[in-house]
């Protein structure tokens, strides 16, 4: 049922859950009442310096206390990982990709990248609005990694403008977060404190939101009524590594300036096309929290 033909049944839906009102048991597996999907756009780097645009499409469930923000791409690329077919296949492609010398072992997965499972962005926000706090979880080096973050860091004031998005009004609002201006606009017809990633707190849903500049924007592009479990991504907690935000993306923003970084720090040489060693190389854009550098 799409949302734009729900009418009624929405405004009793959020006014049950803006009342505290749970459609869970106590022990019941979270449940969302709601889906939204966006696109999401970036302006990055690639490690050789050139620079590109980032596209993937992130789903939100939202529940009546929480919400989960994941990459679609990603979750589909994990689903597949966790079965034995899955596994298989990635086993195969990269020994079709391997080739060994007497001296060395070469593995070059341009060879089978058209056919290769590849995740989408590794980012996953949860919020939890009865703490007023969200949970990030990202990758780093090949580690999960996690931070928290209070929602209070997070103030909007709105504007006057209004436009039309995914057939609903929605009105403009701004808010400078983390190092960046966000010029977000709102439907007040869905009564929800959430959005794209960690943007939320408006008296309705985030439709549409773009950092000063356009390097990064979120768009909506489905919404429907959705009572689906709540995904979460299965970790080693043993293997979770707890960050302070501002520490983890400073690490973030060292490996990406200098992609053989790691190789380096293992032993090994990272090497480009050529088979030229990689170093720093020039980076156009910055990260989308900036105030790390602070």
């Amino acid at each position: 049922m799409i949302i734009n033909q729900m009418g009624r049944f929405l405004v009793f839906c959020f006014t049950l859950m803006s009342a505290g009102m749970s459609v869970l048991g106590a022990d019941e597996t979270p449940q969302s009442v709601m889906r939204a999907s966006y696109m999401y756009t970036a302006m990055d780097t690639k490690r050789t310096g050139e620079e590109t645009v980032v596209e993937d499409v992130f789903i939100l469930q939202i529940a009546p206390r929480e919400s989960h923000y994941f990459s679609n791409k990603t979750y589909e690329y994990e689903c597949l990982m966790a079965t034995d077919e899955g596994k298989a296949l990635r086993k195969a492609l990269i020994k079709e990709a391997t080739t060994r010398t007497a001296d060395r072992i070469h593995v070059d997965l341009t060879k089978v990248a058209d056919r290769m499972p590849k995740s989408g962005e590794r980012t996953r926000v949860y919020k939890y609005h009865d703490k007023g706090e969200m949970e990030v979880f990202n990758r780093l080096n090949g580690d999960d990694i996690v931070y928290t973050v209070p929602m209070e860091e997070l103030e909007w004031e709105l504007e006057d403008s209004v436009k039309m998005v995914l057939g609903y009004e929605c009105q403009k609002a701004v808010a400078d977060y983390h190092g960046r201006r966000w010029n977000a606009w709102f439907a007040k017809d869905i009564p929800v404190q959430e959005g794209p990633w960690q943007l939320c707190g408006l008296p309705g849903l985030i439709m549409e939101a773009v950092s000063e500049g356009g390097e990064f924007r979120f768009e909506i592009n489905g919404l429907e009524q959705q009572t689906e479990p709540m995904v979460v991504f299965h970790l080693d907690e043993d293997n979770l590594y707890r960050y302070k935000r501002k520490v983890y993306l400073r690490e973030v923003w060292k490996y990406k300036e200098d992609p053989g970084l790691l190789s380096r720090s293992m032993g090994g040489m990272l090497r480009d096309k050529n088979g030229k060693p990689v170093g720093k190389i020039k980076l156009y854009h910055d990260l989308i929290e900036t105030d790390y550098r602070e």
